[in-house]
């Protein structure tokens, strides 16, 4: 993060038990929410916000503007859902005005991945919405919401190109999910995708990487060897969503290699806060703080 200029770092799967909130090196501050014991065996989650030095200012200022929400247990009997939000003081070069603040509301989801139930995902699906109308009913804020979905969520133009979609008449009658995403991306969709889309309808979230090209560099997780050909499949699973109001604030968002070590490759979202400054969050997937991590 220090070397990268990197301000916030959005985790999934930790593999870390409890909640805490404590320093790490350099004044670089860790915000964690986990069981309060991982098991030897099955689902290990775990979710994180790491804040750079200046960010951990921000936050410890906040006051009563200060706010963190957690999942509790669930899915896999383990922690999934973890959000902060912290107040930004507006420049104002006129002293005699009353100062006026811009909120910023990190979010960090791990998605139960398919091997699952149907009403286990259904369930934590219902789980999400409760969540999602929490944070984001916050009034003048601006959310980034990082996630390891794991699910194929397709483009535009994958969506445009299914063959179930009946004829469109005018533009009114179009599916809203194709306004959801951009033409960019790995156009495979998986059936807990439509979950995921479904979500993002409800709540009018974009899923800001596909609608940027960065010479198709776009999938972040291999799956296992074919058995027969021994190739991997490559994966779209890791996304970070933000309001569509935000879109015209976002100035990038491409995929990184250089993060800490991982199964999955990160995102790197860079955005405007109505505050001239940008701001850079990293979506990293499937971290530890300290050792490298197999995903099950």
């Amino acid at each position: 993060m220090e070397k990268n200029n990197i301000d916030a770092y959005l985790i999934q799967e930790t593999h870390l038990a409890g909640d805490f909130e404590k320093y790490l090196i350099n004044g670089y501050y860790i915000i964690h929410h986990g069981p309060e014991t991982q098991p030897t065996n099955g689902a290990k989650g775990g979710v994180a916000i790491i804040l750079s030095p200046q960010m951990t200012y921000h936050w410890k200022i906040s006051n009563k503007a200060k706010k963190k929400f957690t999942g509790g247990i669930s899915v896999g009997n383990t922690t999934r859902l973890l959000s902060i939000s912290m107040r930004f003081e507006i420049p104002n070069q006129d002293a005699s005005k009353v100062k006026k603040y811009q909120n910023l509301c990190l979010t960090s989801i791990y998605f139960p991945h398919s091997g699952y139930k149907e009403s286990d995902l259904e369930s934590f699906n219902d789980q999400v919405n409760n969540f999602l109308s929490e944070i984001l009913s916050l009034r003048n804020t601006t959310h980034i919401i990082g996630s390891d979905t794991n699910a194929s969520i397709g483009t535009r133009t994958s969506l445009e190109n299914e063959e179930y979609q009946e004829k469109i008449e005018s533009h009114l009658d179009s599916d809203p999910a194709r306004s959801l995403l951009g033409p960019h991306g790995n156009p495979r969709k998986s059936k807990t995708g439509e979950s995921i889309l479904n979500l993002m309808r409800e709540f009018q979230l974009r899923a800001a990487s596909t609608f940027y090209d960065n010479n198709r560099k776009y999938n972040t997780w291999l799956g296992l060897p074919d058995p027969k050909t021994k190739k991997r499949q490559a994966y779209q699973l890791d996304h970070i969503f933000v309001p569509k109001q935000q879109l015209c604030h976002t100035k990038n968002v491409k995929r990184k290699l250089n993060g800490a070590h991982s199964d999955h490759a990160a995102l790197l979202l860079e955005f405007y806060l109505q505050t001239n400054p940008i701001i850079k969050s990293t979506n990293k997937e499937d971290i530890a703080t300290a050792e490298p991590i197999k995903k099950n």
